[in-house]
C-alpha cells in the first residue's frame, strides 16, 4: 500500500495481481493495473511525477502513469 505524495490517491496491491488506485476524494476505483502474473507486493510512488512503479512476486516491475493508469514501459521479464 502507497499513498502518492502529492496526488489524493492511494495504491493498495495484492494476491490479485493488481495494483487499485484509489480517488481519496470520490473513495472510488480510479484504475485497475494490470499486467503483473503474481502477487503484487511493492508499489513505490514520487512526488514530482504522477507515476507509480510496482513491483510482483513474478519477478517483473512495472512503470504506470497515473494520468492514464497504463504501463510506460516494455516487460522487463
Amino acid at each position: 500500500m502507497a499513498l502518492h505524495p502529492s496526488l489524493d490517491v492511494l495504491m493498495t496491491g495484492g494476491r490479485d495481481s493488481v495494483c487499485r488506485v484509489w480517488d481519496m476524494r470520490s473513495k472510488t476505483q480510479a484504475f485497475c493495473l494490470t499486467g503483473h502474473d503474481n502477487t503484487v507486493c511493492s508499489i513505490i510512488s514520487q512526488s514530482a511525477d504522477p507515476q507509480v512503479i510496482t513491483g510482483s512476486h513474478d519477478n517483473t516491475i512495472r512503470l504506470w502513469d497515473l494520468a492514464t493508469g497504463r504501463h510506460n514501459l516494455p516487460d522487463n521479464s
